[in-house]
This record gives structure tokens, C-alpha cells and sequence, in this order.
């Protein structure tokens, strides 16, 4: 099969959708497809998959303010940069004529690949890595061949929405690199006082990590490392420095290639997103390298998380911060990587290839 997944910010951020991007293109070339993944910057990186870069520049500090001017702003500026980057791979993509395409950036990408996929006769798939809400009720409305909710929580709130009616939605979760994210030795030394407790996480609002530095600031002794950082980015350094103090604290932006040997160093993994979340491959990263986790009592996390680890209501600081305690005096013993093996990148792929064969009659 020829498959085309548009990334816009492929290259510009390593967040979980591009993670996805990544891993979905591997290894369905490795299954002897043909992949082209269209990205809006070179990320630099070798790979067995065929790469377009569509140069996008993006000024970071339109991410939005509080007001509603600069919000308008925003809206417009990110518009027209999915605009810019959709409508100049659509040309590519007539090209490489695809029997699957899957846009991962919604909004105007949703519909402009939708009328070419009108003209072309292209197999949209669609996969909800924009949690439950308005960017989702959009893509539902475009009326893509397959919609995809990577959490059994999305999909039963997909099926209850009036206008998802007579569309094929299904229940594939995201994945996690097992021999990537592994086990191992404590042999990489921080300039941080043990416990460390790793949060790795952009600071968007909905992340609420600034609950994880009030929380972490209770206990008697350890330290927070995030892994993340741009918006907000400032306010949460203030807070952490002047809660946890430079010793116990540190904030870092590392290469995806880096990342595993900051969970293998780490003693503990949390992350107080809110219900907005779509999914979370942090946390399955975190347990496939045999950390428990600390996250937020909902349906999703009891997806993903179950017996390893411990849900609370971030909100409630204290109760929080005994979470943290208790989590980090249990022993957890293989329950975090025997959890993260139901999430194998290679079985979730094997679901995809299964939906892309029964729309496209190729096996």
C-alpha cells in the first residue's frame, strides 16, 4: 500500500504526535508499504521511510495569550500556516498517489484533503490525537472513511456525538518502543538530590505541571525534573525555583534520541494533564522503563496506567503530594513494564495495516 501522513510540525517539536508520526511510518515500512511522511521542517534524522520537507517557519510566541485579541491573533496566524503547508503538499501528494492519507493537524487540513480526497479518490484515515472537544467534533464532521480514537474514553464519547452517526469509529491506543524504553541501570548522575521525579511534558495550561512543582515542594526530600519546556516556560522556572530552590530542580529541552536514559535515571513519573488529553505515550514511555506513575484520576489514565501506579485528584496538593510518597516507597516490581507490553508500537501498527487492507482490498 502507498500511505502519506501529513506532520506539519514534524521537525519544529517532538510532542506526542509526531512521536506517532514517527513510529507509525517506521514501522509500516518496515511491513513493506510504501510511506511518504509530508513534515513542515527537517528534523535531521535518518530514516527507512520517504520524507517531503514543506519549509514552514513558525514563530513560536503566537502560541495565544489570555486576552481575546492576542487569541484571535493566534488563531489566524496557525490557520494559515496549516493552510500554507496542506494546500502545498497536496501537489506532492497528487504525485505520490496514495491509496491512504492520514492528517494528523486538523482544522483546515481536515477539509482541504477531504476535497482532494473527493477528486483523487484517497482513503482518509483519521486518528483523535486532539482529545475530546471541538478540534475532534471537526474531524468527525469532514466524515473521514475510518476515525480512530486512540482511548476507549474517546470513542465511547465519539459515538454518542448526533453527527458521528454511520461512521466507522474504532479503538486502536498509541504505542511505546519496548527495546527503546527499557529497564536498566542508574548510571547517568544528575546534579539533583534522589528521589527524582520526572515529569516530561510541554507546559501547555492543560498539562498543569505547575501542580507537580507544588506538589513535589511538600516532600522532604527529593527532586523534580521536567523534560519539556517553551509556553509558560518562564512562569513554572519562577515557581519551581522559588519552591523546590536550583537544587532541586531542573528544567531541560533534550533530543528524543536522549530521552530513555532520563527515564531509566528517574525514580518516580508523573504528569497532572487534564481531561483534555488526548492519550499520553509519556506515560507508557515512562512504564515500559519500569517507572510507576502518579497521574490524574479519570478514565483515561485508567486506560492506560492500571495497577502501576496511582490516580488522585492533582488539584488537591497534599493528597498529591502523599501520592507521590506512597508511590515512591512501594515497590512496584515488573507491574510498570509488564503494563507498558500490552502498548507495543508493533501491535498497535499491526491493527492500523489491518483497517488500511480492509479499505484499500489490499493484503
Amino acid at each position: 500500500m502507498r500511505i502519506a501522513i501529513l506532520s506539519l510540525y514534524s521537525g519544529h517539536i517532538d510532542r506526542g504526535v509526531e512521536t506517532w508520526t514517527r513510529e507509525m511510518a517506521s514501522r509500516l515500512r518496515k511491513r513493506k508499504n510504501d510511506v511518504l511522511v509530508l513534515q513542515g521542517s527537517d528534523e535531521k534524522i535518518k530514516t527507512d521511510y520517504e520524507v517531503q520537507v514543506v519549509d514552514i517557519q513558525i514563530i513560536w510566541k503566537y502560541r495565544g495569550g489570555e486576552d481575546n485579541f492576542s487569541q484571535i491573533i493566534s488563531w489566524f496566524y496557525w490557520f494559515s500556516l496549516n493552510f500554507s503547508f496542506t494546500l502545498r503538499s497536496i501537489p506532492i501528494l497528487v504525485k505520490f498517489k496514495p491509496d491512504i492519507i492520514l492528517p494528523t493537524n486538523g482544522g483546515i487540513q481536515t477539509l482541504l484533503i477531504k476535497i482532494a480526497s473527493l477528486i483523487f479518490g484517497w482513503k482518509i484515515v483519521i486518528t483523535g490525537h486532539a482529545g475530546i472537544g471541538a478540534p475532534e467534533k471537526w474531524n468527525l464532521l469532514m466524515r473521514p472513511d475510518i476515525y480512530v480514537s486512540p482511548s476507549i474514553r474517546g470513542k465511547n464519547w465519539t459515538k454518542n456525538l448526533w453527527f458521528s452517526k454511520g461512521l466507522r469509529i474504532e479503538n486502536i491506543p498509541h504505542g511505546v518502543d519496548l527495546e527503546k524504553f527499557s529497564p536498566g541501570k542508574k548510571d547517568f548522575k544528575l546534579p539533583l538530590e534522589r528521589p527524582i521525579i520526572l515529569c516530561v511534558s510541554s507546559l501547555d495550561p492543560f498539562k498543569r505541571v505547575d501542580l507537580v512543582v507544588r506538589a513535589v515542594s511538600k516532600l522532604e526530600k527529593g527532586s523534580l525534573l521536567i523534560l519539556g519546556g517553551d509556553r509558560d516556560q518562564g512562569m513554572v522556572t519562577a515557581l519551581a525555583e522559588k519552591l523546590l530552590g536550583r537544587e532541586r530542580f531542573m528544567l531541560m529541552k533534550v533530543s528524543p534520541a536522549e530521552i530513555p536514559k532520563f527515564y531509566r535515571n528517574s525514580d518516580l513519573f508523573t504528569l497532572p494533564s487534564n481531561e483534555f488529553e488526548a492519550f499520553g505515550i509519556v506515560y507508557l514511555e515512562a512504564l515500559a522503563s519500569g517507572l510507576p506513575v502518579v497521574a490524574t484520576d479519570d478514565a483515561l489514565r485508567k486506560e492506560i496506567i492500571r495497577d502501576a501506579g496511582i490516580l488522585v485528584n492533582p488539584e488537591d496538593i497534599d493528597v498529591y503530594a502523599k501520592a507521590l510518597e506512597k508511590a515512591l516507597k512501594t515497590d512496584w516490581g515488573d507491574k510498570p513494564r509488564n503494563q507498558a507490553k500490552k502498548f507495543s508500537w508493533d501491535k498497535v501498527v499491526k491493527k492500523y495495516e489491518s483497517l488500511f487492507q480492509e479499505l484499500t482490498n489490499k493484503v
